[in-house]
């Protein structure tokens, strides 16, 4: 995103928000000024939430907005198949364990933190970010 000259924000669609309150919220973020042509969705129901709002506005997915998720499986009910960032649950478990056998044998000793990457599943939700015309900048001689 940063690479495109674009500018990371935040929208916040609350849990506690019903399905049309909270496809509200996001077509509330979709309709705004700095309207985002990416969401990173934190689950799956967060996705379909935006893939209606979307479609209210007549934003096509994904050449008017992109969509991913965290998830292990497809998990929403859209007719796209959603572009996942996967969570690497068996190796989150294993990493668990042996952190907390270290910490059984050795408990003054601080646990260090593991890396354990996610996986990128593209699917039909994302398309490439465009890119801004970079600011002329003018050199004067001296």
């Amino acid at each position: 995103m940063v690479a495109a000259g674009l500018t990371p924000h935040f929208i916040r669609v609350p849990r506690m928000l019903n399905g049309a309150a909270a496809v509200a919220r996001a077509m509330d973020a979709l309709r705004a000024d700095a309207r985002p042509t990416a969401v990173v969705c934190q689950s799956p129901r967060d996705l379909s939430v935006f893939e209606v709002a979307a479609a209210r506005l007549g934003l096509p997915i994904p050449a008017g907005l992109s969509l991913m998720t965290f998830g292990s499986e497809r998990q929403t009910a859209s007719a796209l198949e959603p572009t996942l960032l996967v969570e690497p649950r068996e190796e989150m478990g294993r990493a668990a364990v042996v952190a907390l056998l270290e910490q059984i044998d050795a408990p003054n000793r601080r646990c260090p933190a593991r890396h354990i990457p996610y996986t990128l599943r593209e699917g039909e939700t994302t398309a490439v970010a465009p890119v801004l015309p970079q600011k002329e900048t003018h050199e004067t001689g001296a």
